[in-house]
């Protein structure tokens, strides 16, 4: 299970790029192969569509728990946090897809 480390620096820096917190989150969670993809420095991208077909392009890091502050978690994620269930990502970019990145990744995911 993964729950999602939002600060407010991070949503700001999406949202210059019209992208919207669930947006990216949706994006992660939908991944489909070859996705997520370690792109080195800890980071890991995922390319896929939104809930409403935007084509996005997601990069995201696994912060050690050390790392997390506890008040850019969900209140309701408070609680699989604190006992290790869930797994944290936080996503540190994301942006939508140019024309030919779209075509480029449709035919990846066919192959």
């Amino acid at each position: 299970m993964r729950i999602y480390s939002w600060e407010e620096s991070n949503i700001a820096h999406i949202a210059r790029h019209g992208i919207a917190p669930r947006e990216a989150q949706h994006v992660v969670e939908h991944a489909r192969s070859p996705y997520p993809e370690y792109i080195g420095n800890g980071k890991w991208r995922v390319i896929g569509k939104t809930s409403v077909g935007r084509w996005l392009q997601v990069i995201f890091v696994y912060p050690v728990d050390e790392q997390v502050e506890l008040d850019s978690l969900s209140i309701s994620d408070l609680p699989l946090f604190i006992s290790g269930e869930a797994q944290v990502v936080c996503v540190i970019h994301s942006r939508e897809l140019a024309h030919a990145e779209k075509k480029r990744s449709r035919k990846r995911r066919k192959e």
